[in-house]
């Protein structure tokens, strides 16, 4: 919530009419003498020549049960409202994953999805960087994407890549990907204190040309994989079509095979 300008009243209009608006936070006192205490109240005294909501400490009883009791309850609600609006692309993801993850593992896709992903984050970082519409389908479409991401991206490592070297490549990608939480927080910090600590829009466009960078991959990725053996975009081979699956594919599925007659042996003995 913002607060409301010292000067002047945004809940009403210019003629003097009426414009209530839930935008603007309770208003805070201009200045606090306050030198006596309280046993219920964390500090002995409250002595502040200006105030601002950054001087509010809404777990001190002071602040949240007498003097600002208004705006730490304007605080609370907001807090619980933003909280479950930012869970919404993790609660999107955690639904979207297990279906792509269907869908990529008996049609394939796999090299488009994962481009139809970064165009996906472009658009929704697009609109929360130069609109002011609500958050919730932005952050919707961006659980989709990670859902994608998700599904998509980690299934991919024994399609492309020897089968000694699986456990390689998973620890690479975790690596990479590691790397990357440590460093974009960074950037984002840096950004947001270069913007006047705002987030909105530097930050934003930031996550627009990370997300145009994974596009331009993403295609380069379907030139590449229609190029060779289309083992990311390709469909799995029906009943019949055995003898199209590659080396490494039917020598997995021949280990599954022999483990499963293992497991089946050591079963009937045991019976």
């Amino acid at each position: 919530m913002q607060r409301e300008p010292s000067t002047g009243n945004p809940s009403k209009n210019l003629d003097g009419y009426s414009c209530p608006t839930d935008n603007y936070a309770p208003l805070l006192p201009s200045s606090l003498y306050i030198i006596f205490s309280h046993p219920s109240w964390s500090e002995d005294s409250y002595v502040y020549e200006s105030m601002d909501e950054r001087v509010v400490n809404c777990d001190d009883t002071f602040w949240s049960k007498f003097c600002t009791a208004d705006f730490c309850k304007a605080e609370e609600k907001a807090t619980v409202l933003v909280g479950g609006i930012m869970s919404i692309p993790y609660v999107t993801a955690s639904l979207v994953s297990p279906v792509i993850g269907y869908i990529v593992g008996t049609h394939g896709h796999r090299a488009t999805s994962i481009t139809t992903a970064f165009g996906l984050m472009i658009l929704v970082h697009g609109v929360m960087a130069f609109s002011h519409f609500s958050p919730i389908l932005p952050l919707t479409g961006q659980g989709t994407a990670y859902g994608i991401f998700t599904a998509v991206i980690w299934s991919s490592v024994p399609l492309t890549v020897d089968e000694d070297v699986v456990g390689t490549a998973y620890g690479v990608m975790t690596s990479l990907q590691n790397t990357g939480l440590a460093l974009a927080p960074m950037f984002v910090a840096g950004i947001h204190s270069l913007n006047g600590d705002s987030y909105l829009p530097n930050v934003e466009i930031f996550f627009v040309i990370i997300a145009m960078i994974g596009l331009a991959s993403g295609f380069y990725l379907v030139v590449i994989d229609s190029k060779g053996d289309r083992k990311l975009n390709k469909v799995m081979p029906k009943a019949g079509e055995e003898e199209n699956i590659s080396p490494i594919s039917r020598t997995l599925t021949q280990e599954i095979y022999d483990s499963e007659s293992d497991v089946s042996s050591v079963y009937h003995e045991l019976i």
